[in-house]
């Protein structure tokens, strides 16, 4: 399994769990570890992958990426301007926290890989699917792609 080949280099294998691995229009999501008020999941991203334009009512995001590059688009807290960062090794910052209610989109470029984790304050479970989508995700160039290899 390729999913698992990807991960090799950064985590223990030898526990990993396939009913763990979400297949995602972007490429995937394996969930390390959860309980009420906490998720953290690894993501990988083929290149040109992008999540849809979300946010989340009450969960908080933590991302940091430690493999290739993500740009992340989100409208700043009490504004209405539209925000474009880049983190990953090779740029300024690795990490970023999106606090609820931040509408946002995750796009690699190149093959990326990050571990998020979700947090929640009180009564609120984390695993609870508490998102609100505006379009939906998928892969940039995906048609071109197609064309090439036929």
């Amino acid at each position: 399994m390729e999913q698992i080949e990807a991960l090799k280099q950064l985590i223990d294998v030898n526990n990993l769990r396939v009913e763990h691995f979400e297949n995602k229009a972007w490429g995937w999501k394996y969930n390390v570890q959860h309980s009420k008020n906490y998720r953290t999941d690894y993501l990988y991203f083929v290149n040109g992958g992008y999540t849809s334009k979300h946010f989340h009512h009450k969960k908080m995001n933590i991302i940091f990426c430690i493999l290739g590059t993500l740009k992340i688009e989100y409208l700043a807290e009490n504004t209405h301007l539209s925000v474009t960062k880049l983190i990953g090794p090779s740029s300024v910052s690795r990490i970023i926290h999106l606090k609820p209610r931040t509408i946002h989109r995750l796009t690699a470029i190149g093959d990326t890989i990050v571990i998020e984790i979700d947090s929640t304050l009180g009564d609120v479970n984390c695993n609870v699917d508490d998102i609100q989508r505006m379009d939906t995700g998928g892969i940039l160039n995906e048609l071109s792609r197609a064309n090439k290899s036929n």
